[in-house]
């Protein structure tokens, strides 16, 4: 039984990033390019990590139509929230492909929808109704719950990046089988959700030991940065093309 509730709490985190696969990840220090400039929206956001007492920075950034998680290196995404597309960027075999939102959202239903090996209960998923004010953002509380894994997700309406963002960034977050079908009922949720997630913070017990990851947007500013940062190289192959 221990097994399976560890396995469905593996499927959350792969799902929704909740225990900061994004986080752990290698942060890149973005250095300047050559090329052109453009004005963007920057976002800096503060992971901390226990009980290792690990705090990592890294940056966001919304130019144009398109926002780049600055944590995300080799395998990016690059988000358009006018086209509600979402480009995946290999930047090791230098290639990309780009997916509607709405072919992102049948894609991972039918997913989620698959049988499990063996009956898990599902996650619970729940508007608290709290609300409250971060960063100088009016934010609401939702609630994730599976087994020993507690999320909180505060989310603003405030117009720091459009509202189209959110569920592009969840229904094209990596996903782990078999168990993926545990989250079900809590991604038809999410997806309805809108807003940006100025504060995350997650929490799981492994052994004696309660891993906590949170995430906090810190500030957000205007700067000039590398065109190229949201962009995709030309010289890269185009999977949509070539039906690979």
């Amino acid at each position: 039984m221990r097994t399976r509730a560890t396995l469905a709490v593996v499927a959350a985190v792969a799902l929704f990033g909740a225990l900061g696969c994004r986080a752990v990840n290698r942060i890149v220090e973005q250095r300047a390019a050559e090329g052109p400039k453009v004005r963007a929206k920057v976002l800096t956001i503060r992971t901390t990590i226990h009980p290792e007492g690990k705090a990592l920075l890294h940056q966001a950034v919304f130019a144009g139509d398109v926002i780049r998680l600055g944590s995300e290196v080799d395998h990016r995404r690059l988000f358009n929230v006018r086209e509600q597309t979402v480009t995946f960027v290999d930047d090791i075999e230098k290639t990309y492909r780009t997916v509607r939102l709405a072919d992102l959202v049948r894609e991972r239903q039918q997913t989620l929808a698959a049988p499990m090996p063996v009956a898990v209960a599902p996650a619970q998923f729940v508007d608290s109704g709290t609300v409250g004010e971060i960063s100088g953002f009016a934010v609401r509380r939702y609630v994730l719950r599976l087994g020993s894994y507690h999320r909180e997700l505060w989310l603003s309406q405030d117009e720091i990046v459009p509202e189209a963002f959110f569920p592009l960034m969840i229904s094209s977050e990596p996903i782990s089988e078999p168990f993926a079908g545990v989250m079900g009922d809590a991604f038809r949720e999410l997806i309805q959700l809108r807003g940006y997630p100025v504060l995350d913070q997650s929490r799981m017990k492994f052994g004696d030991q309660t891993l906590q990851i949170e995430r906090k947007l810190e500030k957000v500013e205007e700067k000039m940065i590398p065109a190229a940062w949201v962009q995709v190289p030309r010289e890269y192959r185009n999977l949509d093309e070539t039906g690979s």
